[in-house]
């Protein structure tokens, strides 16, 4: 039986003795145990059979009384080993085991208690939990007991933190598992649980938090950064699919609505949107391809990777300067690529442009080579057909027509003809020879130039003209433009002359803006007339394309051109102040673009007529010439003529005769480039001396400041080399006629 108050035992003490006493005569062992509210057990004993035998007579079998004894100790030491090992345990771990009554009160708490908190479990027990945290730290507790009362039966147990002060009266960060002991009615006995030290672990978590906190806000810096940047920008995974892009690589190369969208694709993904949704213009976007490409190759060989990909973005034409990286994680393992791209297209078009007019410095450095090489050779080579020509045409004078050594020297005469037209040819080119322009109808030469090669080509070329022009005034040399048609044209046919082909020659108005002008650097904004030769030929191949122009360059066979066609044509356009194009596909045909300025006004057409003048005469010529064999080539053709001649090779010797007899001499004929002293020079002091003595200059090359010169010093004519004895013979009998009269 148990009998729970202690203050019953003190009042019903008779009653229990007269009840132990009747037990005892009826049963042979009787256990009775009083219980506390402590829950503390106080065993009364036992009722000794001896007793009751000595009451009521009956015989005490003490072996039963012994055998029971030892039962119960035995029980008793396994409740005390049982206790020590609980003990222990709640001792020794960490974490603090407790329990106290429902008004908070610690009835008890754990030896661990000391580890964290610097209390021992009798300091502690005294307290009660008012005393242990803060008002705000006892709110929360509360609410928790409180919330876990009003859920009983079915929720015991809560799981919180709370912070407890220690004997410093610092604050501990703790979590608490806690519930509520019901008794078997499911009355609540006590509250108990464990607390643990979690200021670690909070730390642990912080410093995760702020890592966290930390790796974001350098995640938006990043991302900040990277969209305020014009480049793309972005991370694949090893499938080629985005990780990360940037908002310059959305909007420009991707068109997504969002940085968000890319992640988890691949860039032909988006390609193929794009494609898909202009089908009608197959070059609408025509970027990606490539990209796969070097992906694959950066994840092979594990090295960057730079190169150049440019197409059609968005119907735009783009160029990117694209470089790509292997992309590795923290412990060295490849997980991707990484990427960018810079916009070149600007700078590409620039490079291009700078390309060209590199190319035309190039030309134009070569123009100036040639004309240096002209004016070098000009002197010589001009005193050479002067004198191939000069005694050859003084030879014929001398023999009779029809006869073998007439017609051997005529093919001379020809051919150093044709010498002439050659060196003529290369002045041209390199602006050494001046030429003579007025307004011209450009229509009228090319339909002149038209209709000539009509009866030269063969009847399986057609020529087609498309002439579109309102008005077609050129300040130009009629002859030479009518040279530039017949060159392109003879040109093209040389091209399709395997077969039946077209050359077209059209023209037309054009008019270059400022924005049109950057493809012509060497012009400026205005009205053009465009010529343009297109042909159905061959083709020129691009490696060649640059040096089409070059003198003596040409890719026909020997005794099938000389290479200087093109040539004449490039120094033409440029003597005339225009500008040249050349477009050329393999097996498609090759098209010659040119502008020349549009002027106003009406057309030259002053015809004049050649009166026949006679060549004798008896006058005194003094010649001076540095080549011995032109010297007597004049001499001996002059004197032919009836004049008397004085011929010298020295410019010195020439001023010290006509110093000693200015007044002897009724015309000089000088050469310009002669060592010593030039003709110009050599005129200058004859003029000193003399006035009005007349003087004709010959030179290899004219030019605007050996033009400018001679006027100003008073020389009446310049002459163009090579040498013809009857052009001379008439200039110096035009001059002399004039003189008299």
């Amino acid at each position: 039986m148990t009998i729970k108050h202690e203050e019953q035992i003190e009042k019903h003490k008779i009653t229990l003795i007269f009840i132990l006493l009747a037990c005892a005569s009826l049963i042979p062992y009787c256990y009775f145990q009083f219980s506390t509210l402590d829950n503390v057990f106080a065993h009364i004993g036992y009722i000794s059979f001896v007793l009751a035998s000595f009451l009521f007579g009956r015989k005490v079998i003490l072996d039963s009384i012994a055998r029971k004894e030892a039962l119960n100790k035995k029980e008793k030491d396994i409740l005390v080993d049982s206790e020590k090992k609980y003990r222990f345990l709640t001792d020794n771990i960490f974490d603090c085991l407790w329990q106290m009554n429902m008004d908070l009160e610690f009835i008890y708490v754990g030896k661990s208690v000391y580890q964290f908190l610097g209390f021992t479990s009798e300091e502690y027990v005294e307290k009660r939990l008012h005393e242990c945290c803060s008002p705000k730290e006892l709110k929360k507790a509360q609410e928790k007991v409180l919330y876990v009362m009003n859920n009983l039966p079915e929720n015991t147990r809560v799981v919180f933190e709370m912070n407890l002060y220690n004997k410093k009266g610092e604050e501990v960060q703790c979590e608490i598992n806690g519930g509520v002991l019901l008794d078997d009615e499911g009355n609540p006995i006590c509250l108990q649980g464990i607390t643990r030290d979690i200021t670690e672990r909070k730390n642990a978590e912080f410093k995760l938090q702020e890592s966290e906190n930390k790796q974001k806000e350098f995640y938006s810096m990043v991302r900040l950064m990277c969209d305020n940047l014009p480049d793309l920008i972005w991370t694949k995974d090893l499938e080629s699919k985005f990780l990360f892009a940037n908002k310059a690589c959305c909007e420009i190369l991707l068109n997504a609505k969002d940085t968000k969208e890319p992640i988890g694709k691949t860039e032909m993904f988006f390609s193929d949107i794009e494609t898909k949704n202009n089908y009608e213009n197959p070059e609408y976007h025509t970027f990606g391809a490539k990209s796969a490409d070097s992906d694959d190759i950066v994840l092979k060989t594990k090295e960057p990777y730079r190169f150049e990909e440019c197409g059609n973005l968005k119907g735009k034409y783009i160029c990117f300067d694209v470089y790509k990286a292997p992309f590795w994680d923290r412990n060295g393992n490849l997980i991707g690529t990484v990427g960018c791209a810079t916009d070149i297209t600007k700078e590409k078009q620039i490079k291009e442009e700078k390309k060209k007019l590199e190319v035309q410095f190039n030309n134009t450095k070569r123009l100036e080579s040639i004309g240096t090489l002209a004016s070098g050779i000009a002197h010589d080579f001009n005193n050479l057909l002067s004198a191939i020509l000069g005694y050859t045409d003084l030879t014929l004078s001398m023999l009779e027509k029809g006869t073998i050594e007439y017609n051997n020297l005529t093919q001379v005469i020809a051919a150093g003809s044709r010498a002439k037209k050659l060196i003529t040819q290369i002045l041209v080119f390199s602006h050494q020879s001046k030429i003579e322009k007025d307004v011209v109808s450009f229509d009228k030469i090319i339909k002149e130039a038209v209709s000539l090669l009509r009866s030269t080509l063969p009847t399986s070329i057609e020529i087609q003209e498309n002439i579109t022009s309102d008005a077609s005034k050129i300040l130009a040399d009629s002859t030479q433009i009518h040279q530039i048609i017949m060159n392109l044209c003879i040109n093209a046919s040389h091209a399709i002359s395997d077969g039946a082909g077209v050359i077209k020659v059209e023209l037309a108005n054009k008019v270059l803006d400022s924005s049109s002008v950057v493809q012509h650097p060497e012009l400026s904004a205005g009205s053009y007339m465009e010529l343009k030769v297109s042909d159905t030929g061959c083709g020129i191949e691009q490696k060649i394309l640059d040096r089409i122009f070059d003198p003596f360059f040409t890719t026909k066979e020997i005794d099938n051109g000389t290479g200087m066609g093109l040539s004449v044509v490039l120094g033409i356009v440029k003597e005339h102040g225009g500008d040249i194009r050349v477009h050329s596909e393999l097996e498609i045909g090759t098209t010659f673009t040119i502008l020349f300025p549009e002027v106003e006004g009406g057309e030259n057409n002053i015809l004049i007529e050649e009166k026949d003048i006679k060549l004798e005469g008896k006058e005194l010529i003094l010649i001076i010439d540095d080549e011995e064999f032109i010297a007597q080539l004049a001499e001996q053709f002059f004197e032919i003529l009836g004049y008397n001649v004085i011929a010298k090779t020295s410019s010195i010797d020439a001023l010290e005769l006509f110093r000693a007899k200015p007044n002897s001499f009724d015309i000089v004929v000088t050469d310009y480039g002669m060592p010593n002293m030039t003709g110009v020079e050599l005129a200058e002091e004859m003029l000193r001396i003399r006035p009005d003595i007349p003087i004709v200059l010959y030179t290899g090359y004219i030019d605007e400041v050996i033009e400018k010169k001679a006027k100003d010093i008073g020389i009446k004519k310049i002459i163009k080399k090579p040498l013809v004895n009857k052009e001379l013979a008439k200039v110096i009998r035009e001059i002399l006629d004039s003189q008299e009269s």
